[in-house]
């Protein structure tokens, strides 16, 4: 009888433990897959978050921040080599074929592709934000812009 008692209880302590076991892995399981879930939120909140602001980036307000701030860089940057017009805004644009340009006019003999032109009202710059120089500068001229006639003159056309 006392070897029917002794199976008895370890039957029981063996359904206890795997009972226990059970409720220890269901544990794991739920934290594991709450775990994955909350990753998952986070992931998606992520990515809402940087589509939206893809979208602002794409749209014409968004270019026209980045366009601004560029040029806010670089106008500082410059602005460490020489004393800039502080009540105008520059032009910016970036030398792509740097070889072209020189052959066109000379004041972009010494430019690379990659460097910014800045062009204001009476002057332009060359910087070269790689080498951090101002490569040249020198006055706004338009081709295509006539010249008024002085006071008393007239106009003539033939």
């Amino acid at each position: 009888m006392a070897k029917e008692k002794e199976g008895l209880l370890k039957e029981e302590d063996e359904a206890g433990m795997s009972s226990g076991g059970s409720k220890a892995s269901k544990f794991v399981l739920l934290f594991l897959f709450l775990a994955v879930l909350g990753g998952f939120v986070w992931y998606f909140m992520k990515y809402q978050e940087v589509k939206k602001q893809i979208n602002y980036l794409a749209s014409p307000e968004g270019r026209q921040e980045i366009d601004q701030q560029m040029i806010g860089d670089i106008t500082e940057k410059v602005g460490k080599h020489i004393i800039l017009p502080q009540t105008e805004t520059p032009t910016l644009a970036t030398i792509e074929d740097a070889e072209a340009l020189a052959k066109e006019q000379p004041f972009f003999s010494n430019a690379n592709n990659g460097d910014k032109v800045l062009i204001y009202s009476d002057r332009a710059l060359i910087y070269s934000p790689d080498r951090d120089v101002l490569v040249n500068v020198g006055p706004v001229y338009f081709e295509n812009e006539e010249t008024p006639p002085a006071e008393g003159e007239t106009e003539t056309t033939q």
